[in-house]
């Protein structure tokens, strides 16, 4: 396929999906894409669909069995003109009453289909904290691009300064050949960056259910990079969301519920099985048969080598594993709730700290670079102060971009 045909099997796809190329998505937009097209989502929602299915076939247990059955017969040596023939009909209803186990299972399949619509929502939550990891590092990777973008203009200009001094015999050759060296290493770090901007736009791409090689632009918020915290609790509300909607709690409890069903039916073992069925037959008018029956039946299990005794002793197991499973999944949570809460403060202070420092560096460029003019100090001084600013501008960049996905992470964390 060349590249023209290419391009316009991309556009009717962008234009099938009410998209442009090129056209600006914000973070809600995304949200939105994700929802309708990830392949994730939509294999949990099947699964959610099947779920329900299954437990509309749990509960037909509950529905009786019936058939019908229709004979026809002819006898004779000349079938047509001389034999004889007949027709006889059969129904029957089967009902069962109880078998061990029963009820049980039912709730269990009910708890199945909860399960799946807690994965569903879990798969949705994920998808969602994933959107926007990718879409914050995006932003910041294009915020570091045009820092370095800002740092190889300014060594344009540094260079440019240096060798006019250089050919006034006021520098050497070596201070306008460190100068290039350094814009080399920032062109590096500009070359690094588009490629890892490209890298995480392909997945974005592939997260929001598109081709990768789809023209992308994201939209950033006035908010975006704020060092508030947005919309998040205080943590000790934070812990009461999270016990109320984290989904792998939801998902822990839920195993500890079905684990106690488990236990009852494996106790029912030692109940009979009891069923009911009714039965008419008739044939034609020339017969003589014609009747109904009905009957009940129990059955019970005398001895069967001691299985439902083991099946009971490993439920109660199950039962004790699924408890200090929902334990387990309760500290984990708050554990990492605790190092996110803990992180973002840790982050707060790390950007007012970054602030002050990209203040301070600033400061400190001007005047090396003031004092280098004049000669008063080296070219490795300049370079060594520029590469604060860069320092400072870049950790402040991360920094605040991290913030936002430790807030989506929280977010995630307790359901919000």
């Amino acid at each position: 396929m060349n590249r023209s045909v290419f391009n316009k099997v991309v556009f009717i796809m962008l234009f099938a999906m009410g998209l442009n190329a090129g056209e600006l998505l914000t973070l809600e937009d995304c949200y939105d894409l994700a929802g309708k097209q990830n392949t994730m989502l939509q294999q949990s929602g099947n699964n959610l669909e099947s779920s329900r299915i299954n437990t509309k076939s749990a509960y037909s247990a509950l529905y009786p069995h019936a058939s019908f059955s229709l004979n026809s017969g002819f006898s004779g040596s000349d079938i047509i003109p001389d034999g004889s023939g007949s027709f006889t009909y059969s129904t029957s209803i089967n009902q069962t009453l109880f078998t061990p186990g029963l009820l049980p299972n039912l709730k269990m399949a009910k708890l199945a289909e909860r399960n799946s619509e807690i994965t569903l929502s879990s798969t949705r939550d994920q998808l969602k904290t994933l959107v926007a990891t990718l879409y914050y590092r995006i932003l910041s990777s294009k915020a570091l691009i045009r820092v370095y973008d800002e740092n190889i203009r300014l060594a344009d200009e540094n260079i440019k300064k240096i060798r006019t001094m250089y050919e006034l015999g006021t520098r050497t050759e070596s201070d306008v050949l460190k100068s290039e060296v350094q814009k080399g290493n920032f062109v590096t770090q500009l070359v690094n960056e588009e490629q890892n901007m490209k890298a995480l736009k392909n997945n974005l791409n592939v997260t929001l259910g598109r081709a990768p090689g789809i023209e992308l632009e994201l939209a950033e918020a006035a908010s975006s990079t704020g060092s508030e915290d947005e919309n998040l609790p205080e943590i000790n509300k934070a812990m009461e969301l999270l016990r109320q909607n984290n989904p792998d709690l939801k998902q822990a409890e839920l195993q500890k519920e079905v684990s106690r069903l488990s236990l009852s039916s494996a106790k029912q073992g030692y109940f009979p099985s009891v069923g009911a069925s009714y039965s008419h037959s008739g044939s034609d008018p020339k017969s003589v048969f014609d009747g109904s029956s009905v009957s009940l039946s129990a059955s019970i299990n005398l001895f069967n080598r001691f299985q439902t005794r083991n099946n009971i002793q490993k439920e109660r197991i199950n039962v004790k594993q699924a408890a200090i499973g929902l334990l387990e999944v309760l500290h984990q949570k708050d554990r990492e709730l605790s190092d996110f809460y803990t992180q973002n403060s840790t982050i707060d202070k790390l950007i007012r700290i970054n602030e002050t420092t990209l203040e301070s560096s600033q400061r400190d460029l001007d005047i090396v670079t003031q004092q280098y003019q004049i000669g008063s100090t080296t070219i490795l001084d300049q370079m060594n102060a520029q590469l604060s600013v860069l320092n400072a501008q870049s950790n402040l960049v991360k920094l605040k971009y991290s913030k936002k996905i430790i807030e989506s992470q929280i977010n995630q964390l307790i359901g919000k």
